[in-house]
């Protein structure tokens, strides 16, 4: 076969209590890329999975270093089938995961790498005072104009992801995410749905995150 074929790594909120915990027993990748990630951070990431809730995973200090360890023990995981991809990217913070596969970046610098990027995202954002959504249904003309109106009150909300025509991203205040969740509601959307996340990716307030990264 040829090299056709490409792989996405996907990012915060695909996260869930109790996910991939057959693989460790299938797997044999999974045991030694968790024991990595313990031995570099000391977080037992496998035990948070099968006894951690979901407002735990949901910690961008655990979400970004978990989701970097799973993705990267299913990639070690495909073998011989990985020979086949011939590009890789990611959603977001999946993004880490291709550098790794690809190996652009090693796992453990990685693992550093991300667990610093929650920590300033975390700092940048008091846990509690965000928010993000996904609004599916709902055109993008006005999604933009329920984020400025909300917006112009204070409440800071803006687009943060175009996933398709028919599911966008928002990002920003607490209040402000909800006041366009509730807006979107009633201009038609199908869904508005919050996402387990602790911070506002990918919206204004994240602008302090960039720097701290930088300078360490």
């Amino acid at each position: 076969m040829s090299n056709t074929l490409g792989c996405v790594f996907p990012g915060q909120g695909s996260q869930s209590p109790g996910m991939l915990t057959t693989h460790f027993e299938r797997l044999e990748p999974f045991i030694y890329v968790f024991d990595c990630a313990k031995e570099v951070l000391d977080i037992d990431f496998k035990l948070l999975i099968e006894e951690g809730s979901a407002e735990d995973l949901a910690k961008t200090e655990i979400t970004q270093p978990l989701l970097l360890t799973s993705n990267y023990a299913l990639w070690k995981s495909l073998n011989k089938s990985a020979e086949n991809i011939a590009v890789m990217a990611g959603h977001s913070l999946g993004e880490f995961s291709a550098y790794v596969a690809a190996e652009s970046l090693s796992f453990e610098d990685a693992l550093v790498l991300v667990s610093l990027r929650a920590k300033f995202m975390q700092e940048a954002v008091k846990e509690g005072e965000g928010g993000i959504a996904a609004i599916l249904g709902l055109s993008y003309e006005k999604l933009l104009k329920i984020c400025e109106d909300v917006s112009k009150d204070g409440d800071l909300v803006s687009m943060a992801n175009l996933n398709s025509e028919n599911q966008i991203v928002v990002s920003g205040t607490r209040v402000g995410v909800e006041k366009a969740i509730d807006l979107s509601k009633e201009s038609g959307a199908k869904r508005a749905v919050p996402l387990a996340m602790s911070v506002p990716s990918h919206s204004q307030l994240m602008k302090p995150h960039p720097f701290n990264l930088q300078k360490n």
